[in-house]
């Protein structure tokens, strides 16, 4: 009996603690861990293939850099391009979405990033959907690449989001990707768990 008293009051007393603070700092957190993407699809053309950025589009295929990036929940969930020292240093780079052709690109002025980018059990989301598209480069970039080089030059894709599972792609065969995101360990960050609601959640389920 004296073990479930204990126990009782403990529950009570981290309760208590956490319903003291703050609404805005109880499980709030401003941005998430730097990560960084691999884009998986049900075939090998896309099997763990990193996420790539040239510094202004973010590409599958490439030989550019690593990309990383961070959520700015702060911000309306943003998704920006930090430097590639893997820190969680913000930069003037973050991700929007085409309203026509839903293109993942990037953009540096004020105001116009794409919100609603999240974390979903370990995978990138936009617009509470897991869903993106892999399409080849226009055939304008592809030629042009080619032409300038003396090695034979890979395919390039660029990345879309695809949230109700209609985006489709100007040129070439498009793939179903989902995008991995790499950290150390799994988490889900979107307004729904970076909230004080996912600790209400947790208590409605612990005393049912």
């Amino acid at each position: 009996m004296k073990i479930f008293e204990t126990l009782l009051f403990a529950i009570t007393w981290l309760t208590l603690q956490v319903a003291a603070a703050p609404v805005n700092k109880r499980f709030f957190s401003p941005s998430s861990p730097t990560f960084s993407l691999i884009a998986v699809h049900n075939g090998t053309t896309f099997n763990s293939n990193l996420v790539k950025f040239n510094g202004s589009a973010i590409k599958l295929g490439s030989d550019d850099k690593a990309f990383f990036g961070t959520i700015q929940a702060d911000k309306g969930y943003i998704l920006n391009l930090p430097s590639t020292n893997n820190s969680n240093q913000s930069s003037t780079v973050n991700a929007v979405v085409s309203n026509q052709t839903h293109l993942i690109s990037t953009t540096t002025k004020n105001g116009s990033a794409s919100e609603h980018f999240g974390i979903t059990n370990g995978w990138l989301s936009y617009l509470n959907s897991t869903q993106f598209l892999a399409c080849p480069e226009s055939a304008s970039n592809a030629t042009s690449k080619s032409s300038n080089s003396t090695s034979n030059s890979t395919i390039e894709y660029d990345l879309f989001a695809n949230p109700l599972n209609k985006t489709k792609c100007a040129n070439g065969k498009g793939y179903d990707v989902k995008l991995l995101v790499q950290l150390s360990l799994p988490i889900s960050y979107s307004p729904e768990s970076n909230s004080f609601g996912f600790f209400k959640r947790f208590v409605n389920k612990l005393f049912k």
